[in-house]
C-alpha cells in the first residue's frame, strides 16, 4: 500500500510538518494523507472522521486502518464519529488542531469553535 490518497498540496504539507506538535487532533481524515504528514511530528494524533461515503467516494475507513497497520503507526488514535460528538473521547487541551472535515461554512465554523475550546 502506498501513501494515502488525498488533496493535500506541498505547501499545506510543509505547514503541517512545521506546526503540528505535541498532542494533535485532525478533524476530517478520509484516507489519512494529512495524518501521514503529521504523525511523525506529534506525540499523539487523534484522527476524527465518521468515514462515511461522500460525493460519490467510497467509505474510507478500511483504507485508513490498512495504512495505519501497514506503516505500523502507533501514535494515531482513530475516532470514527463526527467531531461534534468526539469531545468526550479527546483530551481537554491539545497543542494543535487541523480542521479539514466537512467544508461547508456552517460545519467549518462549528468545528473551529469546538476546537478553540481545546486550546490552552
Amino acid at each position: 500500500m502506498s501513501d494515502p490518497a488525498g488533496w493535500l498540496t506541498g505547501t499545506e504539507a510543509a505547514l503541517l510538518r512545521r506546526h503540528a506538535t505535541g498532542i494533535a487532533v485532525e478533524v476530517g481524515t478520509w484516507r489519512g494523507l494529512s495524518a501521514s504528514v503529521m504523525a511523525p511530528h506529534v506525540d499523539l494524533l487523534f484522527c476524527v472522521d465518521p468515514h462515511d461515503c461522500f460525493d460519490g467516494l467510497e467509505e474510507s475507513w478500511p483504507q485508513f486502518l490498512g495504512w495505519l497497520a501497514e506503516k505500523d503507526i502507533r501514535n494515531v488514535i482513530p475516532i470514527r464519529i463526527p467531531f461534534e460528538h468526539a469531545t468526550p473521547f479527546l483530551p481537554l487541551t491539545v497543542d494543535f488542531v487541523y480542521v479539514d472535515g466537512d467544508h461547508t461554512y456552517e460545519s467549518v465554523r462549528a468545528n473551529v469553535l469546538e476546537a478553540l475550546q481545546m486550546a490552552p
